[in-house]
């Protein structure tokens, strides 16, 4: 009828264009109405993308619906995982076990060092003291007697006395200046025999330099000072000393650190784990929606509803379009017929108007059949539902159009709701019931026909269940193949052979077959496998 509508119209065309008294208006007509007519397959190929896109965030929307349990559980999952996981890495970066760098760059090797510095001091002391004896002895030798007799510095009770220049000038006059001796602690005030013993060694020390300075140089007991340098070093060692004496608690608290910090990534690494399998469980539980869109669902469900609700605004606007310029077209077409009447085209253009009305009727049917047919094989596939859920939980089932002309069977709830997550025993009487119902249809319409077959299709039901789908099947009539553990029990003969359910089976009013290995057979050979065909 599209072909027969172009050619009828490019006939009245034709005969139009003999005519030069309405050429003009034929023509500006004609331009009209190609312009509407393709003005409107424009906005009706506009207005299907329109109603596939508010269809599509309508199934996003359904799926989030469908998921949406699964959706907030899989956003606390990640904000746990990444939680543990920025707990992780903290923990690891804390660790610190480059402990053969550490000896070094953190003087760890000296842990041990104590008992060796105060051996050394040990050493320095006693060589200090030997020094002092022998230097006394070399200045007694080399006449220092006049001296020794202005400080009276004599071995006394086989002491040594200190060196006349300990303590030092400065220090001496520091302790006249403030009346006390600050090498004993006692006090030393002015006119008393502490204060002038001090007095005394301090002339003595500026003597001792003088007549150092006005006698003839004397050759030097020591001509180095390396007791005096070690004497240095321990004291640069002694200065260090608080840093070696916690080292060893350092050390062991370093290394406690590192063994709770590898406790503590042991326990968040376990956490991690269970999060990573409880995610996994939340994913393989969704249907329709991938991570990232379940993830997504929180920050993207303003987006959706937005997107439905301009597309549907557009689908309306669109709709109020088409009507416009369909009622333009109309009005065009039949100011074409009227001049068309008035000219030798008239013929052309009364089987033209013909035509498209009988173009507009197939539309017409064609949409109306259609969903006759749909309603049709609902209400069918309604009362199978019924029959393969008796005392069970079975909704509605209702078959939707979708945009793009085809059309799905979905189960609904008493109030008009979608039932998402159907058990899957229902959802597979479900769809049982629509291949029941599109074989009763096509077996009344004897259009055509074909064989049921069914590979295992009670597994997920009960025992009940199961009798009402071969009570189902027996009242089809027409060719139906089942193959189907049902029928055997979990008895086995001598020859490891599952027995037959007899009663089950004498209940069922069709031909019956087993099939089985043939035996015997080797497990570990593909090519002695044969299967074996039994009339039961």
């Amino acid at each position: 009828m599209e072909r027969a509508k172009a050619l009828s119209e490019k006939a009245t065309d034709n005969a139009m264009s003999s005519d030069r008294k309405n050429t003009r208006e034929a023509t500006r007509l004609r331009g009209l109405i190609k312009s509407e007519e393709e003005k409107l397959r424009e906005l009706k190929s506009d207005l299907k993308v329109k109603q596939t896109e508010a269809a599509n965030f309508q199934s996003l929307l359904e799926n989030l619906e469908q998921n949406k349990e699964a959706s907030s559980l899989l956003h606390s999952t990640n904000d746990r995982l990444a939680t543990l996981k920025e707990q992780l890495k903290q923990a690891q970066g804390e660790i610190k076990e480059e402990y053969n760098f550490r000896l070094l760059d953190e003087m760890w090797i000296l842990m041990g060092f104590l008992p060796i510095a105060e051996e050394f001091r040990q050493i320095v002391a006693k060589l200090e003291k030997s020094k002092r004896g022998q230097q006394s002895k070399y200045d007694q030798e080399i006449g220092a007697k006049k001296l020794a007799k202005t400080i009276q510095q004599e071995l006394v009770d086989g002491h040594v006395p200190l060196a006349i220049n300990v303590p030092d000038e400065n220090t001496m006059r520091e302790m006249l200046n403030d009346e006390i001796c600050k090498v004993c602690g006692r006090p030393a005030h002015k006119g008393t025999p502490e204060y002038a013993f001090m007095q005394a060694r301090l002339d003595a020390f500026l003597a001792s330099k003088k007549t150092v300075e006005d006698e003839e140089e004397v050759e030097p007991l020591f001509k180095n000072d390396y007791i005096g340098e070690l004497n240095r070093m321990y004291n640069t060692m002694h200065n260090n000393m608080r840093f070696l004496t916690n080292l060893d608690g350092y050390i062991t608290k370093a290394i406690f650190f590192n063994f709770e910090k590898h406790s503590q990534i042991d326990k968040i690494s376990a956490n991690i784990e269970r999060e990573e399998e409880s995610k996994k469980k939340i994913l393989a539980q969704t249907e329709g929606l991938t991570e990232d869109q379940l993830v997504s669902a929180y920050y993207e469900i303003s987006e959706w509803w937005s997107g439905r609700m301009q597309a549907e605004r557009s689908s309306e606007f669109l709709s109020t379009q088409i009507g416009q310029h369909e009622t333009t077209l109309a009005k065009y077409r039949e100011e074409y017929s009227k001049i068309s009447e008035e000219s030798s085209a008239a013929m052309y253009a009364r089987s033209s108007q013909a035509i498209l009305k009988i173009l507009n009727a197939f539309t017409a049917a064609k949409q109306t059949n259609k969903r006759e047919f749909l309603n049709q094989l609902e209400n069918a596939a309604n009362e199978y539902l019924a029959e393969l859920n008796k005392g069970d939980f079975r909704g509605t089932a209702r078959i939707v159009e979708k945009p793009d002309d085809s059309a799905e069977i979905i189960l609904v709830d008493v109030d008009g709701t979608r039932v998402y997550n159907p058990n899957t025993a229902l959802k597979t009487t479900m769809y049982m019931s629509l291949l029941f119902a599109v074989a009763k249809l096509t077996t009344i319409k004897h259009e055509n026909d074909y064989p049921l077959i069914f590979d295992a299709p009670t597994s997920s039901f009960t025992g009940s269940k199961e009798g009402d789908f071969f009570s189902v099947i027996g009242d089809i009539q027409k060719q139906t193949i089942i193959v189907t553990k049902s029928f055997l029990t979990e008895q086995e003969n001598s020859l490891g052979e599952s027995l037959l359910d007899k009663p089950k089976i004498e209940k069922i009013n069709a031909r019956k077959y087993r099939l089985k290995l043939k035996r015997p057979f080797v497990e570990e050979d593909l090519s002695t496998i044969q299967t074996v065909i039994e009339d039961i």
